[in-house]
């Protein structure tokens, strides 16, 4: 499972904020936190997208350092190269979406936290199955839910939806949802704030899902059942 941060924060920040390790030992994963590059105002980020978030126009080759991580953690620990992970919030999803994009064949499943993809579907290239958990507040007002067209100077990204219409596709997934609930995973919107949809009639055995929080904005304050859950959602993602 690697643990990929938001723009302008780290590793440890991220961890602290989602409480992974305390989960290590529980559900029996490996957690890797790396850290991404430091731009020149100081500010660490991950080069995912066009609209997010290579503010400088560094060109950091993410993805092989990423893919480079993978190869590094397989030498040192009893990693199942089928169940392999990441997660990650704002420019974290962003950077998540970007693996399953390109590197889908070393990704078992993503969770994406208040980010989103290339605006572009073309430039998703690639048939390959991935498992996708899309976390997001429709009061997200640094990441909209409904997504940001594409302009002359921004690259822009699809909405919430747009997102689950894809993968649905790319996974072999029935239209019709599997499920749709209601849970509290939220601590400060009241009530049971989060519409979840889940997709699991996959032909490629790779679900879908989204968990629509309603009123909440770009840093949810997850209850004590919220990341559990989305562990288990992509734990429970395999490549064949």
């Amino acid at each position: 499972m690697v643990l990929l941060h938001g723009f302008s924060t780290n590793g440890q920040v991220q961890n602290l904020y989602l409480g992974l390790s305390k989960h290590v030992d529980e559900l029996g994963f490996i957690l890797v936190v790396p850290n991404g590059t430091m731009n020149p105002d100081g500010l660490r980020f991950w080069n995912a997208t066009d609209a997010c978030c290579d503010n400088f126009g560094s060109g950091v080759d993410d993805e092989a350092f990423l893919l480079g991580l993978l190869d590094e953690a397989g030498t040192y620990f009893n990693v199942d190269p089928q169940r392999v992970s990441l997660i990650g919030h704002s420019n974290g999803g962003f950077m998540a979406f970007h693996m399953a994009c390109h590197a889908g064949e070393r990704i078992s499943a993503i969770a994406n936290i208040a980010g989103s993809s290339y605006f572009d579907e073309e430039v998703c290239p690639g048939t390959t199955p991935v498992g996708v958990l899309q976390i997001h507040g429709t009061d997200d007002e640094s990441i909209a839910f409904g997504g940001v067209p594409k302009s002359l100077v921004y690259g822009g990204y699809p909405s919430a939806l747009e997102i689950m219409e894809r993968w649905r596709n790319r996974n072999g997934c029935d239209d019709t949802p599997t499920s749709v609930t209601t849970a509290d995973f939220e601590n400060l919107a009241p009530g049971e704030e989060t519409d979840v949809t889940e997709w699991t009639q996959c032909t490629s055995g790779k679900s879908v899902a989204l968990w629509q929080m309603n009123e909440v904005g770009h840093i949810p304050v997850f209850s004590e059942t919220a990341m559990p859950l989305a562990l288990e959602f992509l734990l429970a993602q395999s490549t064949p």
